[in-house]
């Protein structure tokens, strides 16, 4: 840098030149790499006033100072510059930023194995290095304090095993292939061919680091391939317990007015359940682990059972018809097509414990692609428009009058907007998919079983399960005329529980009329 003139400046006309001087910069060197370090990097920043003070100072009378780089020339003499207190977390940051590219682990050299002739090769293992921060921090504040522009990274090597270390563990890699594993779990014994080993030997440290010494060891990541291969072939999944149901209820329900319900058990048969078995994987692949670097071929891979989630023992308390309804039609209408799809489609949903039931999301979009055709349904202002997949709020009415009386959790239904005859007054709901749905829930401990069909006059939907011996009987509260034509009605669900207590849910529905 060229030398700046400070004769004849003031205090403050020098600082001014200084604060405007460029930043020192250091090149900091190791393992072949250079860095680039300005002092403000390194935590220092010049201290402006006390630089200009010192260069005063040196010239006794005034500023006779020439600035050249980071010194001070003053007559024969060399002034260097002073510094605000250092940023140590800024130095340490650089620090450690050039420490983080330069430090080296050890490479302790590897195995490379042909599957087919399993013949061994290794690769050479190297030494590696790490930068003594502390060190490096008190040399760089020393390089800039001292004017020096560059200096070497202190280092220290980490030593790595010799080769003769790592052809030793090939050889050992060598003999271990030279027959194969076997293993042992509870389902059976399995032999694992020396090809199919090869991919798992590896070299590893046996202690705190390579200086330390190396063996023979496996590879974790590839003996959990193994381990999850084998036992992806052979796992046994647990099978619950099912209710054989038939396809139609062994009563009939098809009451519009006030009734009295129960279960009627043994409705269904029981299939049995089966416990599961898997291998614990976790252990397998510490056993696999230690049997390679202990030189062993015998290798057993632990088991544990899974246990269904419904018990043969639980299914025997869900034989029961929980509830049941049948609705009628006329033959031969698209609609009916439409409700004989959605029963195909709904027959045999199981509904496990505290699982909610969704008729839309069970059934899917009514397309022509999924089955169903254009029909009549209640569109804006009780029109009657023709859409695809009409009708099927029929076999919603079925399904939730099912629900009703298994005296199951109804979450969500809407009556038709005005009364249609074929169905129970108060005792209906609509669908519409995307905007209408019906859910209810599952509240009883036993999953339960929809069974649903259409004729070509009638559909049914049967509910199959255990629900403690609830008791559920319709109630008719009121019903009177209303200010839209139509009237409106009450109907109470009364659920007697097996502990006979009773539950009264009303729900009130306001009919209008259908468009002229």
């Amino acid at each position: 840098m060229a030398g700046i003139e400070l004769g004849g400046e003031s205090r403050e006309g020098a600082a001014e030149l200084i604060a405007g001087i460029e930043p020192q910069k250091a090149e900091l060197s190791a393992s072949g790499q250079t860095f680039t370090v300005r002092a403000p990097q390194a935590g220092l920043v010049i201290d402006v006033e006390g630089t200009a003070e010192r260069a005063y100072t040196a010239g006794r009378a005034g500023f006779g100072a020439i600035l050249k780089g980071p010194l001070f020339l003053f007559l024969d003499r060399e002034i260097q510059p002073s510094f605000e207190q250092v940023d140590s977390k800024r130095l340490t940051r650089t620090v450690n930023r050039i420490a983080d590219q330069l430090d080296r682990e050890p490479f302790v050299g590897a195995l490379s194995i042909d599957r087919d002739t399993l013949d061994v090769t290794i690769e050479q293992p190297e030494a590696g290095v790490r930068v003594q921060r502390g060190a490096a921090k008190k040399k760089l504040l020393e390089t800039f304090r001292t004017g020096r522009a560059a200096m070497e990274v202190p280092v220290r090597p980490q030593p790595a095993p010799s080769p003769a270390e790592v052809l030793a563990v090939a050889r050992d890699a060598e003999r271990y292939l030279s027959q194969p594993v076997r293993i042992r779990t509870a389902s059976g014994a399995a032999v694992f061919a020396p090809r199919r080993v090869a991919g798992v030997l590896a070299i590893e440290s046996t202690g705190s680091g390579p200086a330390n010494g190396i063996q023979l060891g496996a590879d974790i990541e590839e003996v959990e391939s193994l381990v999850a291969a084998f036992a992806g072939r052979r796992d046994r999944q647990a099978r619950d317990a099912g209710l054989d149901t038939p396809p139609l209820p062994p009563v009939n329900l098809s009451e519009q007015g006030d009734l009295t319900w129960q279960p009627k058990p043994g409705a269904a048969s029981v299939r049995q359940a089966r416990a599961g078995r898997r291998i614990r994987q976790e252990q397998a692949v510490e056993n696999m682990t230690g049997a390679v670097r202990n030189g062993e071929h015998r290798v057993r891979f632990p088991t544990e059972p899974i246990e269904p989630d419904v018990t043969t023992r639980a299914a025997r308390d869900a034989t029961s018809l929980l509830g049941t309804f049948t609705t009628s039609y006329s033959c031969c209408e698209p609609r009916v097509e439409n409700i004989q799809q959605m029963a195909k489609t709904v027959d045999g949903t199981v509904v496990g414990p505290g699982e909610q039931f969704s008729l839309n999301g069970v059934a899917g979009e009514r397309t022509r692609a999924n089955g169903y055709k254009p029909a009549p349904t209640i569109g804006e202002g009780n029109k009657l428009i023709d859409t695809v997949g009409g009708g099927v709020s029929q076999f919603s009415t079925t399904t939730y009058n099912a629900a009703y009386f298994a005296g199951l959790q109804i979450d969500t239904h809407t009556p038709h907007s005005f009364y249609i005859s074929r169905y129970p007054p108060g005792r209906e709901s609509t669908l519409n998919f995307g905007t209408i749905d019906l859910l209810w829930t599952n509240d009883t401990k036993a999953p339960v079983v929809v069974r649903s069909s259409a004729s070509d006059t009638a559909v049914t939907v049967s509910i199959y399960g255990g629900n403690g011996g609830r008791r559920v009987r319709a109630e008719t509260r009121s019903r009177s005329d209303n200010a839209q034509g139509g009237f409106d009605i009450t109907v109470d669900r009364v659920i007697v529980h097996g502990d006979g207590t009773r539950t009264r849910e009303p729900f009130t529905t306001i009919y209008g009329l259908p468009a002229d």
